[in-house]
């Protein structure tokens, strides 16, 4: 499980840097991904696995209640996700768009921020 809070740590670490490099281009490929049925298939599943693999991960990291923590978060906005639909996920990917370059890199080092905490956990167990 370690091995997969790593992997994510470096996949969204590796999305928030390129984001923070080109903003506008990661935000149309959001765009274009969650525009489709698929895309909110997509955005739920990753937050479920995501959930399930904290849950999973939490007793053996340091950080374990940040690590329960952390899974019933994801677990909870997948539902959540799923409950709001595809036109006001499409809407908060519109309106996130419309924020200004700078604000959008600023959210991505926050990300940048928390794939490095990933990476720290999964490796320092």
């Amino acid at each position: 499980m370690l091995n997969a809070v790593l992997v994510f740590g470096v996949l969204i670490g590796l999305m928030s840097l390129y984001g923070i490099i080109a903003p506008q281009s990661l935000l149309d490929m959001v765009r274009q991904v969650s525009s489709s049925r698929i895309g909110l298939v997509f955005a739920v599943l990753i937050r479920l696995v995501l959930g399930c693999v904290f849950l999973l991960a939490a007793p053996l990291t340091a950080f374990p209640n940040a690590f329960y923590f952390l899974g019933v978060l994801a677990l909870f906005s997948g539902a959540i996700l799923l409950f709001l639909g595809q036109g006001r996920m499409t809407g908060l990917v519109e309106w996130f768009q419309s924020q200004p370059s700078i604000l959008t890199r600023l959210y991505l080092l926050f990300g940048l921020a928390f794939a490095s905490f990933l990476v720290y956990a999964g490796a320092t167990a």
